[in-house]
C-alpha cells in the first residue's frame, strides 16, 4: 500500500506547477506554427503519456506516484483536448476532429511504447 506524506504533497505541488508551466511553454510554442488543429494539446499529451509509463516502470512507486501525479497530470490536458472537440464539434469540423482525436490516439500509443522501449534499453534502474 501507498503511504503518502507532508513530503510526497510538497513534491506533487512544486511538480504540479513546473509540469503546468511546461505544458504553457509548450503550447505557446506550438501554436505558432500552424492554426489548422491544437498541436500543441497532442505534442503534451504525449510527453504526458510517455512521462507517466517511464516514470511508473523506472521509479519506486512513492516517487512516481509523486511526479506522475504532480509533473505528468499537469502537463497533459484531457481539459483542453475536450473543450477543442466540443469547438470543433459546434463548429461542424467533423473531419478535423477525427484527425485530431487520431493523432492523440496514436500519439499516446507511441509515447507510451517508446516509454517502455526507453526503460528495457536503459536496463532495470529499480526492481520494486
Amino acid at each position: 500500500m501507498l503511504s503518502v506524506n507532508l513530503n510526497t504533497f510538497i513534491i506533487v505541488f512544486i511538480a504540479g506547477g513546473l509540469g503546468a508551466l511546461t505544458r504553457s511553454c509548450i503550447l505557446n510554442f506550438i501554436s505558432g506554427l500552424s492554426n489548422t488543429l491544437p498541436y500543441g494539446v497532442v505534442a503534451v499529451n504525449a510527453l504526458a503519456t510517455f512521462l507517466t509509463v517511464y516514470l511508473g516502470l523506472s521509479m519506486p512507486v512513492t516517487i512516481a506516484f509523486a511526479l506522475i501525479s504532480g509533473f505528468a497530470v499537469a502537463l497533459g490536458t484531457l481539459s483542453a483536448l475536450c473543450a477543442d472537440c466540443i469547438e470543433m464539434i459546434l463548429k461542424r469540423r467533423f473531419v478535423p476532429l477525427i484527425i485530431y482525436l487520431l493523432l492523440n490516439a496514436v500519439f499516446g500509443l507511441i509515447s507510451a511504447m517508446l516509454a517502455i522501449q526507453t526503460y528495457a534499453l536503459t536496463g532495470d534502474i529499480y526492481a520494486p
